[in-house]
């Protein structure tokens, strides 16, 4: 039996306890920091370089943050490095192993954006809406009330700048960007980090003992090995390594036996002198990180430009040949799944376009229920048959179908547009039209202004009934002349009175007796310079009616315009002018004769009863018909005052002048220069040009032989007893090594194959090049054509709305009109053809108005996408185009 003494027993006990506790403390370093501490020391990093990248004012760092925004729907109240595990699905739970046990499971969505919602909806409907004037509506007075709303929730209403500012916070691909451009910034700090020094600190004890009949022989002893040392590479290729080593064996046994501590020191210094090094090699990596970082800056830049823009307009990337986004590969990031949900891009002026698509076909059932009902009752009176009537009404059922399928198409682009802005599918929204709202108060004047004229005639026509035959129409017609909406403080209503009663002196005082003529002749044959024919004609007119000569004057200046058309020589406006007058003045002393003759009642003449009123019936045509064309002068007057209201396009300027001012070839050669030097994604084009030109000398470095000089110093420490003292280094006991180390560079396949495929790469990226800036000019050049086009087409379509107005209101008087004394007709094609003709002009009447909204819309989104493809839209801290019309032309980067 072994028996060991007291005082042997603690010191060994002492050992083993000094050991245990330097186990301890290594283990306690190994630990490290916590999870927080290298998470924020990433932050920091990535935010200098960042702030560094981003210092150009051609590509700032806007909008910025890797976290999720505290008020979006994303947000993380949790912490980020020991975030709850979320609620697993159960198959997938109950069905495999559970190696990690969760303090606590649970999923939070933030809900601050709500808040903003209702912030947004509060001040939007605190807004004034459109005037009264030209809130009418457009249907008949004694039509159903407004419709009623869809059940549910109260929607939130917010504008074009508040879904930007949501979509900034909510969007998931937003967010996705940032974390792409923090995932850029790291390899940059992996790179600088290994120029810099690298310190190494091991430790490995190892307790050690065997039995006596063992073949080392009884052992019970502690090994400590320590290493601790630096490391630091150049820029030239060349490898410094410092390193100090200690072994220290201490004996626990009950032998007592020594202590021993022994250490080395080197030195190591390698350079290669060939392949490897250089800074050309040795450089390359950090120099590729760093250029893809700023890369990356310049592509996020551009996002926030893109992010805009489609969102306001539903258009795609504007990069030649797809999106400028880096893809990541899953040595950059780590993909939990392998399905990627993309939000639908359908942009927030296309929706409210849909949206007031739908008003407009609203408004169109309106007038064809309206219209509908109009000829039921006309059908009463045998004007119309029931074939016109049902032609009516199935175009008001096509009308409807029409306006069904339109709802199903906006419903499902308001919650498309939703997804864009990362806002939940179910949530109540609606979206302000501020970006048509002034074309549709312009579309309100002037159906308002058809509404008032057919309204006008309408209680002329109930006249008829009031008067019944007493002499008042004339008086009737003034006064409605005096209080309609339609000629309120024009210049036709004011002057009508005085107008209408010269022309009833003229009507009433013709020349008729043969003195009077013979009279007027004496007097012109003395003119002089005058011939008989001249003056045979003057006598003539002379003893005409004054309407008669109103005719005659207003159809030889017909006649004077057509033979200038006909030798295709211009018109003078002073022209158009004349002959508009003296139609005026023709029509106007036409219903002055005919209110003549209805006033002196000639129908009382004839006996029979049904007879008597058709007479009556058939002059009252007659002077609805001419009122109709005499009012028109007042809707043509409001059409001039109106036409002054269009409101305009936005200009689209550029270095000082006005791209739509400017022939097309000066604007081509004007965005075109522009686009070459302000493009970022054209900067990135060429940085990668001269990237495939660099990996030439990489490559071909990797062809060289391998010539590395080498040095080597050990110094080494005699073992002594004692833990702690076995660092008495010595110069008499180092030993040097210089090592030359060569190989022949007899096998190079692969590095052979690299090269090649280098000098491949870099003529495809000399291709590339030229593409992307052929393809730059074709886009923007196509959309400086396209925007001067969308000016002329916008003032074309104006005319054309009017026009189409105008022929509805033809058409409907046409439909009334009675038949032109002497003029047999067949009422029933007569009523077909009208017919036709007012269902016709009616479905154009939606079309033309959407042409208009449309031709608005895509003129802005056309103007946005220029300026974005200019480089020229200036983001704000909201994600919202300062629209400024950027004027200076940048100038080209060395």
């Amino acid at each position: 039996m072994l028996v060991r003494s007291e005082p042997r027993g603690w010191r060994s006990t002492t050992k083993g306890s000094v050991c245990l506790v330097a186990l301890s403390i290594a283990v306690t370093l190994l630990a490290g920091c916590a999870r927080t501490f290298y998470r924020e020391q990433a932050d920091t990093q990535v935010e200098s370089l960042l702030t560094a990248k981003s210092a150009d004012d051609r590509w700032p760092l806007i909008n910025y943050w890797v976290y999720p925004h505290p008020l979006s729907r994303f947000a993380d109240i949790d912490n980020p490095d020991k975030p709850a595990m979320p609620p697993d699905d159960p198959a997938a739970w109950f069905t495999a192993p559970k190696p990690q046990k969760p303090t606590h499971i649970g999923y939070s969505e933030g809900t601050g954006y709500l808040t903003m919602l209702a912030e947004f909806d509060a001040i939007n409907r605190a807004k004034p809406g459109i005037s009264k004037e030209t809130e009418k509506e457009i249907r008949d007075e004694n039509a159903p009330p407004s419709k009623p709303q869809p059940a549910g929730p109260k929607p939130y209403r917010i504008n074009l700048e508040q879904a930007l500012e949501l979509a900034m916070i909510n969007s998931r691909e937003y967010q996705a960007q940032r974390e792409i451009l923090y995932l850029a910034a790291l390899p940059v700090t992996t790179e600088l980090f290994n120029f810099m020094p690298q310190f190494l600190a091991t430790q490995e004890a190892i307790r050690q003992w065997s039995a006596r009949e063992s073949v080392v022989g009884p052992t019970n002893q502690w090994e400590i090995n320590s290493n601790v040392g630096v490391t630091q590479r150049f820029w030239t290729g060349a490898a410094l390594l410092l390193r100090l080593a200690n072994q220290t064996v201490v004996d626990v046994s009950s032998n007592n036996g020594p202590t021993i501590s022994t250490s080395n020191l080197v030195a190591d210094l390698s350079q290669p002198l060939l392949r490897g090094g250089g800074q050309a090699v040795a450089l390359e990596p950090l120099t590729q990180s760093e250029r893809d970082l700023l890369y990356e800056v310049r592509r996020y830049s551009r996002f926030n430009k893109e992010f805009f823009t489609q969102m306001a307009s539903g258009q795609g990337s504007g990069a030649p040949g797809g999106s400028t986004s880096l893809v990541l590969s899953s040595a950059n990031i780590i993909n939990a799944g392998t399905i990627r949900a993309t939000a639908p891009v359908v942009g927030y002026m296309p929706t409210v376009l849909r949206q007031f698509n739908i008003e407009l076909q609203e408004r169109n059932v309106d007038d064809l229920m309206e219209l509908l009902s109009f000829y039921r009752e006309y059908a009463k009176g045998g004007g119309i048959s029931p074939l016109q009537v049902d032609q009516v009404e199935q175009q008001m059922l096509d009308a409807r179908t029409s306006l069904l399928s339109q709802k199903i198409l906006y419903q499902d682009s308001i919650e498309q547009f939703k997804i864009q802005m990362g806002l939940p599918t179910d949530l109540p929204l609606e979206l302000e039209g501020t970006v048509l709202e002034s074309l549709r108060e312009q579309l309100f004047r002037f159906q308002n202004l058809e509404l008032d004229a057919r309204k006008l005639g309408e209680a002329f026509t109930k006249l008829q009934k009031t008067e019944n035959g007493q002499g008042t129409l004339r008086a009737g017609m003034l006064e409605l002349i005096r209080t309609s909406t339609l000629t309120a403080g024009t210049r036709f209503a004011e002057n009508f009175p005085a107008r209408l009663g010269g022309w009833r002196l003229l009507n009433s005082t013709v020349v008729e007796s043969s003195s009077t003529v013979s009279t007027v002749s004496t007097v012109l044959l003395q003119l002089p310079g005058l011939n008989a024919g001249a003056a045979g004609f003057a006598i003539a007119q002379a003893a005409m009616p004054p309407l008669l000569r109103q005719q005659i004057v207003r159809d030889d200046l017909i006649d004077q315009r057509e033979d200038l058309v006909d030798a295709e020589k211009p018109v003078p406006a002073e022209l158009d002018q004349r002959i508009m007058k003296a139609r005026q003045e023709f029509e106007l002393g036409a219903m002055d004769e005919l209110l003549s003759i209805y006033q002196s009642r000639p129908w009382l003449v004839e006996k029979n009863e049904r007879l008597r009123q058709a007479a009556q019936d058939a002059i009252f045509r007659q002077i609805e018909a001419r009122f109709s064309l005499v009012i028109d002068e007042a809707r043509q007057e409001l059409h001039q005052k109106y036409n002054k209201l269009w409101p305009q396009l936005p200009p689209s300027q550029l270095c000082g002048q006005d791209l739509l001012r400017l022939n097309l070839h000066e604007a081509e050669e004007l965005v075109g220069q522009t686009a070459l030097v302000s493009r970022l994604d054209l900067m990135n084009q060429q940085a990668l040009l001269a990237d495939s030109w660099r990996k030439i000398a990489v490559f071909a470095n990797s062809l060289l032989g391998t010539f590395d000089v080498r040095y080597n110093a050990t110094m080494f420490a005699p073992p002594t007893g004692a833990i702690g003292q076995g660092f008495n280094f010595d110069g008499n006991n180092t030993r040097h090594q210089l090592i030359f180390n060569t190989e022949l560079p007899l096998v190079r396949q692969i590095e052979r194959n690299n090269y090649r495929a280098s000098l491949i790469a870099y003529q495809r990226q000399r291709r590339n090049l030229q593409a992307v800036q052929d393809l730059i000019l074709l886009q923007v050049r196509s959309r400086v054509r396209r925007l001067q086009q969308l000016e002329e087409t916008y003032k074309i379509q104006q005319r054309a709305l009017l026009l189409i107005y105008s022929q509805v209101s033809q058409a409907r008087e046409q439909l009334q009109a009675p038949a032109e004394p002497g003029v047999t007709r067949d009422t029933a094609a007569a009523a077909g053809t009208a017919t036709l003709q007012l269902l016709q002009a009616q479905g154009r009447v939606p079309v033309s108005q959407n042409n208009l909204y449309t031709t608005w819309v895509n003129y802005l989104i056309t103007r946005m996408e220029l300026y974005r493809d200019l480089e020229l839209m200036q983001i704000d801290s909201r994600g919202v185009w300062i629209d400024d019309n950027g004027s200076r032309l940048p100038t080209t980067a060395p």
